[in-house]
């Protein structure tokens, strides 16, 4: 009889497991000293959790062996953009041989650094002048030769008419259009824009090349990063003195399928714009983690362009944890048929302290292969499965006490 107790005993520990070891790696967090710390993710674990980080958790443990899971919030650090705009009146519109004078007053005391201007002309070229005044007497210069665009037919339909410059504050500012006819001045939009830059990492390039495809007049530059990694940002620049306006497209890829030539390598379009020597050419994508970039320039019937530089960017991503418990804390993944994590603290978000220390993040440590690690974890989660051991379970209890039973009852006729 001891001995059926012992095997079942033994079979019940071999499918018994704790919250961490469905996880495939481990990282353990230094410096703990307060309830709630900021830990920024390293860079190196993209590629063994999740697209969507819902994978990840920060488990405890105490001194009794006693493990228990610590909340938190998963954050982007992006750049925190305000827009103000300010009412103004025109109060003079004039010309003169050289071209049109347009005077705007403002109706507050207020700092300025942008201004969009809208024309009834469709299609124009010009090079601006901004001025700005508290007198109208004195004139002080804003900006000048500020070029402004506008292309409208029917092959394209694009703008630049946003004028930047640094803080002025000016009760009056004069704008000077040198056009031949009236340029239809029809508004402008007068805004004081702040920009309180988040934290990003610039990633590591190993290759970028460029293929031409004459046949679909494409430019295609293909770049490879050295790991996975989420990124936001893809800053392209051309080495050409002359004007250029072509439509661009980002792709990532996203899965492969297999053909009679092999694996064929599919791809998703996460953002796409105009490619223009009147911008700065940053282009945004959101929720990409890729290795790899294509880039496709659309060229029509215009020479190919000489790309000089790329570089790619991402946002840092960190975890806001609460730590209610002393114990030994490591920050676990790597379990990607695992679903989102749901905390209470998403809801009071506004209890989180504004200054936070951020914890140091130590080396990997591999807990179970992913395989394994998935395997376990979509056992666990069928419930036939369960039934099914405890079905065994008691058939293997009867056995042996049946077993058992014979062997008294013999004993008993001797």
């Amino acid at each position: 009889m001891k001995n059926s107790f012992l095997i079942i005993a033994l079979i019940s520990c071999s499918f018994a497991f704790g919250q961490s070891s469905s996880y495939s790696f481990k990282r353990e967090l230094k410096g703990i000293s307060e309830d709630w710390h900021s830990i920024e993710l390293p860079l190196d674990i993209y590629e063994k959790v999740s697209h969507d980080l819902s994978d990840i958790r920060i488990f405890g443990a105490d001194l009794k062996g006693n493990e228990f899971e610590a909340a938190y919030i998963l954050e982007t650090k992006f750049d925190e953009i305000t827009t103000e705009e300010v009412d103004f009146k025109v109060i003079n519109s004039s010309s003169q041989a050289g071209g049109y004078f347009y005077t705007l007053q403002l109706y507050s005391d207020e700092i300025i650094n942008e201004m969009s201007l809208d024309f009834a002309e469709d299609n124009y070229d010009w090079n601006i002048r901004l001025e700005g005044s508290q007198d109208q007497k004195e004139w002080f210069m804003i900006q000048n030769d500020y070029r402004i665009l506008s292309i409208q037919n029917s092959r394209m339909n694009y703008g630049y008419n946003r004028m930047k410059f640094n803080d002025s504050k000016f009760k009056y500012y004069r704008i000077f259009v040198p056009a031949k006819t009236d340029p239809g001045f029809i508004s402008a939009r007068i805004s004081h824009k702040v920009v309180i830059e988040g934290k990003s990492n610039d990633y590591k390039i190993v290759s970028q090349t460029v293929e031409e495809d004459k046949e679909k007049k494409e430019t295609t530059i293909t770049v490879k990063l050295d790991k996975f990694v989420p990124v936001h940002k893809i800053k392209i620049e051309a080495d050409d003195d002359f004007d250029y306006y072509r439509p661009i497209r980002i792709l990532c890829p996203s899965d492969s399928s297999k053909s009679e030539k092999g694996y064929i390598v599919n791809y998703y379009e996460p953002s796409n714009g105009i490619f223009s020597s009147f911008e700065e050419n940053e282009f945004e994508v959101s929720n990409v983690t890729t290795k790899e970039l294509k880039i496709i320039i659309s060229n029509d019937d215009n020479q190919p362009l000489n790309i000089s530089n790329i570089s790619v960017s991402g946002y840092v991503k960190q975890l806001v944890a609460r730590f209610t418990e002393p114990a030994d804390y490591s920050l676990t993944y790597g379990n990607k048929n695992d679903h989102g994590a749901i905390y209470d603290l998403e809801h009071f978000s506004e209890s989180i302290p504004e200054e936070l220390i951020s914890l140091k993040v130590g080396e990997e440590i591999s807990i179970a292969s992913s395989e394994e690690a998935q395997d376990n974890s979509s056992f666990f989660e069928n419930p036939m499965w369960l039934w099914g051991i405890m079905g065994f379970m008691i058939l293997l209890l009867g056995f042996f006490t049946f077993k058992m039973l014979g062997s008294e009852k013999g004993k008993s006729e001797d």
